[in-house]
């Protein structure tokens, strides 16, 4: 089975859904240097680039088994940062940087060089860029940010740009899109009925004419997680 990182405090409907689907969620320990609601957000702790997780050192220090099971059977890399995230915004998005292709788009600000570097960065005035946006492999970006849809547009990268809002992330008004979804192969996992989502047509229809399925892993409203992370 194919791990999925995901939120420990992930709905457990999603999460039999993603059993179901063939998937092993691993659920990830929280941070205590970032905010509770988002402590336990994959895209909060991680950043992935090939075979390579990026972490911080305290994180990768407290959760020393964790990782070494990740290595062991998902063959993947960690590279330890020294960077930590903060309980704030712009120091809880260190990780937070979204991937498509050879381009890496995110805050620079936000994002340490070292993951700036491993790619061509590009930056977004958007500080979630991860969290913001479906980054689907060779067929493009969904997001309801401007600026990324701006900046992945510049460099040929095809975007759907959907309504803001109607997502679900206590206590905050409201969570992104990428943070409530998970992408494997050519499929959108969402956690919650996508169907209900104000721009679900844009999407079913983006999704349709690129030969992408889209899957909704319970019938409740969309919920952000930090990104359901497959290994």
């Amino acid at each position: 089975m194919k791990i999925a990182l995901i939120d420990n405090r992930m709905d457990e409907k999603c999460k039999s859904a993603l059993r179901d689907c063939g998937f092993s969620p691993l659920p990830m320990p929280s941070n205590k240097n970032l905010s509770f609601p988002v402590s336990s957000h994959p895209d909060m702790l991680l950043f992935v680039y090939e075979n390579t997780l990026f972490t911080s050192r305290d994180y990768y220090d407290e959760n020393t088994e964790l990782f070494s099971y990740i290595c062991s059977n998902a063959h993947y890399n960690i590279e330890i940062l020294e960077h930590s995230p903060g309980k704030s915004y712009p120091n809880d998005s260190v990780f937070n940087c979204l991937s498509f292709g050879k381009h890496r788009f995110g805050n620079k600000k936000c994002i340490p060089e070292k993951i700036q570097a491993v790619a061509d960065f590009v930056h977004v005035n958007q500080g979630y860029s991860s969290c913001s946006s479906v980054s689907i492999p060779n067929v493009g970006i969904i997001t309801a940010d401007r600026s990324i849809s701006d900046a992945t547009q510049k460099v040929g990268i095809p975007v759907c740009m959907i309504m803001p809002g109607h997502i679900h992330l206590s206590p905050y008004q409201y969570g992104f899109i990428g943070g409530a979804s998970g992408v494997f192969g050519n499929t959108v996992y969402f956690t919650g009925n996508i169907n209900n989502h104000p721009s679900y047509r844009d999407i079913s229809d983006f999704a349709s004419e690129h030969n992408v399925c889209i899957v909704s892993l319970s019938n409740a409203p969309l919920y952000d997680y930090g990104k359901i992370i497959f290994l």
